[in-house]
């Protein structure tokens, strides 16, 4: 799986590992919040989860955290 995720999508998941939101992870990153979101549904799509949950504990498992 790691191959289909972009660096910036690793990060994103790193992020969301350690809790941040949204908006924190979109301020981090110089970007919006919308983007953020868009990220995110690519993340799940290319992980099949349903939630930032899932999605933490499938990069878990896939060693990319």
């Amino acid at each position: 799986m790691r191959e289909f995720l972009s660096k910036t999508q690793v990060e994103i998941v790193r992020q969301l590992s350690r809790g941040l939101t949204n908006q924190e992870i979109a301020e981090r990153r110089s970007i919006t919040v919308g983007t953020t979101k868009w990220h995110l549904h690519q993340i799940y799509r290319e992980l099949r989860v349903r939630n930032r949950t899932a999605a933490v504990a499938k990069a878990r498992q896939l060693g990319l955290l």
